[in-house]
């Protein structure tokens, strides 16, 4: 992969006297504006205190971003909002970086507390984050950040987590035919070949002997192949064992149930499940996880031709139960259920499953919040507690069992839509899901379609893939907070 985002550096050295161009600054209400500030503002006869009090900086307006120049430094000051907390540090500083001239040299002021001085850095270098990979014309980027705190740790481990997302935004912005099925699963055993963690590519072979239909089934109509990608990470004296689950649909252009033109070029980004697993497995030995994590890549491509399956297809699914196709667009879910399957089969003290699943979580969550459902609950509690320290929001949906009957089908186990009218779309894609779990095995969904890509700059976020999850897991994992299998 190609060098997206900036190394990352720490000092604790006078910010002033760091050979930098710029010196970004976050700043909240007068009274807490940190020691760094002060410093510098007493080096420049309170110039600081003139410009912010010049705006109206009394309560800092988050995200506002101003500039004045102190012995040939530019300073940038940052607006953090009345009362920050750990994400209006990121939301600020990326903000920030997003405005530092091309080719400068830019320091960052962290303070010494470890979780904001971590906060901070990872804001920096994900606002830095650029996909050039396709551009003819080089473009002057940012090589360094350096954050001025005595906190190296905290750098160093924001360090890890930054760039997982940066994987993983990386490979939701690969164009699709860069990333066909077999493509992928090349292109995640090259990135974890130094990770500790081990690769196993099943292909269409080991599928059909393996009754892995629901992956078969949606691949049909393309020319290229499906894959499943087994990964897995077990350090010595691993007590705990997680299975992660990542849909990986290439392209979705919907099948035979063809999607509209419009907005159909995101759907390079339907693999972002897949993508966030394999980010989160190349950092679990450089954050040293005492957890044992097995990932299942579920990798196809839904195209419409004259061997795609069709609506109204049955599937014998490889856990013997039967598939109505009602809709060939709901195809993620198909893929999603061979790898749930195999994971329960292992008897992992848990089952997480990632997918861009379903448009109705847009309109349950918004962009910025995923839904997350299942039969884990302390799993889940301990899950989004972590994902708060990152920034990463998550909505709670029950799975009621009466709307298991909206799956119902005339002529097989179930189908793979619910009938007209019915409704709760992000809810009965989990009550599908569901049916592929052993029932004695702990498992939650996570549907993140909003927040997994985006048009626009929002902060640290770029346009195209987030990255969104990977640092949810990881700072869970790395808790080690994984609740014992009943």
């Amino acid at each position: 992969m190609d060098q997206s985002i900036p190394n990352l550096v720490s000092t604790s050295d006078d910010p002033l006297k760091a050979g930098t161009d710029v010196l970004i600054i976050p700043v909240g209400g007068p009274e807490s504006r940190g020691a760094i500030y002060d410093s510098v503002n007493a080096a420049c006869d309170a110039e600081l205190d003139k410009t912010l009090d010049a705006l109206g900086f009394t309560k800092a307006t988050a995200n506002t971003v101003t500039q004045t120049l102190v012995h040939d430094m530019v300073i940038m000051l940052v607006g953090l909002g009345d009362q920050p907390d750990l994400e209006a540090y990121r939301m600020a500083v990326g903000s920030a970086i997003q405005q530092v001239p091309e080719g400068k040299r830019v320091a960052v002021a962290a303070g010494d507390e470890p979780v904001i001085a971590g906060a901070i850095a990872e804001g920096a270098v994900l606002g830095a984050y650029h996909f050039d990979r396709y551009r003819n014309v080089e473009q002057e980027r940012l090589d360094e950040i350096v954050i001025v705190t005595k906190a190296s740790a905290a750098v160093e481990r924001a360090d890890v987590m930054a760039t997982a997302t940066a994987l993983a935004r990386n490979l939701v912005n690969t164009p699709p035919a860069n990333k066909r099925p077999e493509d992928l699963a090349d292109t995640i055993a090259g990135l974890l070949k130094d990770n500790n963690v081990s690769v196993t590519i099943r292909d269409q072979a080991w599928l059909e002997a393996h009754d892995g239909n629901g992956l078969l089934a949606v691949c049909r109509g393309s020319e290229h192949e499906p894959r499943l990608v087994e990964l897995d990470y077990n350090p010595a004296g691993a007590e705990r064992h997680v299975v992660l689950v990542g849909k990986g649909i290439t392209f979705d252009t919907g099948g035979i149930n063809l999607k509209p033109s419009q907005g159909m070029a995101d759907m390079k980004s339907d693999m972002a499940g897949t993508a966030v697993v394999t980010a989160v497995m190349s950092a679990l030995a450089a954050l040293d996880v005492k957890v044992r994590v097995t990932g299942f890549c579920t990798i196809a491509e839904n195209m419409p031709s004259g061997t795609a399956q069709r609506p109204s297809d049955v599937i014998t699914m490889m856990n013997g139960k039967t598939v109505e196709v009602g809709n060939t667009d709901a195809e993620g879910r198909l893929v999603m259920a061979d790898g749930l399957v195999l994971g329960s089969r292992m008897k992992p003290d848990v089952i997480i499953d990632l997918a861009t699943l379903t448009g109705a979580q847009i309109v349950v969550a918004g962009m910025e919040i995923a839904c997350v459902m299942g039969t884990a609950d302390v799993a889940m509690d301990e899950f989004e507690e972590a994902a708060e320290t990152e920034g990463e929001e998550y909505i709670r949906l029950p799975l009621p069992k009466r709307y298991a009957t909206g799956l119902k089908s005339n002529i097989a186990d179930m189908n793979n839509i619910s009938g007209a009218g019915f409704g709760a779309g992000t809810i009965m894609a989990g009550m599908f899901l569901a049916e592929f779990v052993e029932e004695d095995t702990p498992w939650f969904h996570v549907d993140f379609a909003g927040p997994s890509f985006r048009d626009s700059v929002s902060g640290y976020l770029s346009p195209g893939g987030t990255g969104f999850g990977v640092r949810s897991l990881l700072a869970w994992l790395e808790t080690g907070n994984i609740p014992p299998r009943a």
